[in-house]
């Protein structure tokens, strides 16, 4: 888990690079930001297929400039990229198999192929995905209707947008196809890589909560504290010290200490 974690934070340094360099990154960058990873030629050419998929020109130094076209022309939006996907021919049945046999035994222009094919699938994913959030984030916010800010209901669709859970899903599908091992059939393969960008999501979404879970009882914890201090000053007539603001609210200093770290200058006392 680790090691996917640790991949999984490279691609995103290596997108945010894209984007302020005009969504376009070179081969020979690529390389050296991923030197130390060691990945072998078909992980690479997964990075590269992950980096079109995201509206971001793979291209090579040593070809010049007039030959590659220039930034303006390869800047595509993810919108656009969609259509040229719809664009494309329709793949029938035999040669998916084909491609489907060949990923599993690792090759990476098979692998990439697959991945363009249901980059589709992802999306249509990640909008069932939201839509199923905002219901239930919907209905539980009816439920607690004037329950108070602490009460309300998680909602992913905040600073999170369409296209990063769009990026979280390309990770699933690389992934997926990455640990794709072979299969008696089309329907098998298809159910598989499906399941894995779906598993994929859901750790992704469960992860979200959790994050604003934790955040929530962050902010909930520093309200508390800040309205213990200010009882506390005005029925001391100072400001209360780290171990009187501990027996007050029955924590734990550190913890208090911690939050009052958070809280910056506003959340002083005397004995931090």
């Amino acid at each position: 888990m680790d090691e996917v974690r640790d991949f999984r934070q490279q691609l995103d340094e290596l997108t945010k690079q894209a984007k302020k360099q005009g969504n376009r990154m070179s081969v020979q960058q690529i390389r050296e930001k991923l030197r130390s990873a060691g990945l072998d030629e078909t992980k690479l050419q997964l990075v590269y297929n992950y980096l079109d998929m995201m509206s971001i020109e793979v291209y090579d130094e040593n070809i010049p400039e007039a030959a590659s076209g220039s930034g303006e022309e390869h800047l595509r939006s993810l919108e656009q990229y969609m259509r040229e996907m719809e664009e494309l021919p329709p793949m029938d049945e035999v040669e998916e198999l084909t491609l489907f046999h060949m990923a599993a035994e690792g090759d990476g222009n098979a692998r990439s192929r697959i991945a363009e094919r249901y980059l589709s699938a992802v999306t249509d994913l990640v909008n069932d995905i939201e839509t199923r959030e905002k219901e239930t984030a919907e209905g539980k916010n009816k439920e607690k209707k004037g329950a108070g800010p602490a009460s309300q209901a998680l909602d992913l669709t905040g600073e999170f947008t369409e296209e990063d859970l769009i990026q979280e899903g390309n990770m699933g599908l690389l992934l997926a196809l990455e640990h794709l091992e072979r299969q008696e059939n089309l329907a098998a393969y298809r159910a598989v890589l499906l399941n894995g960008v779906t598993s994929y999501m859901e750790q992704t979404v469960e992860g979200l909560k959790d994050a604003e879970k934790s955040d929530r009882r962050v902010v909930s914890r520093m309200n508390q504290l800040a309205d213990a201090a200010h009882d506390l000053e005005e029925e001391l007539d100072r400001k209360p010290s780290l171990e009187e603001l501990s027996a007050y609210l029955d924590l734990p200093a550190e913890e208090i200490r911690d939050l009052l770290r958070v809280g910056g200058e506003d959340m002083k006392v005397d004995s931090l």
